[in-house]
């Protein structure tokens, strides 16, 4: 079966990537990272999402599940990414609410 994703890694590369990540921040003494879009987005869930104006972000903690945050307009970025296949929660919002507060 031929996966959906145009990314040229599996989904268990993503996964270990983003534990790597949790772990190294967690060792940092830090409670979490807000991972915006970039290359670091695309290295850890494949995602090739830009920014505009509107916050767009994986919020990473040392222990705990990561989260995607992005405007409802957006979710359709998330297409080709893993983040589907990992399981990641997606948070989005909508003009008039405050995306700082999901984060």
């Amino acid at each position: 079966m031929e996966s959906r994703r145009s990314e040229a890694f599996a989904a268990e590369v993503y996964a270990r990537r983003l534990a790597a990540a949790a772990a190294a921040t967690g060792k940092a003494g830090l409670a979490g990272l807000v991972i915006t879009p970039g290359y670091d987005l695309r290295y850890l869930i494949g995602s090739r999402a830009e920014t505009f104006e509107r916050l767009t972000a994986l919020v990473l903690p040392a222990s705990g599940s990561p989260t995607v945050v992005l405007p409802r307009l957006e979710r359709a970025s998330l297409k080709g990414s893993a983040v589907a296949e990992l399981g990641l929660a997606v948070w989005d919002w909508v003009d008039g609410e405050d995306p700082y507060q999901l984060v």
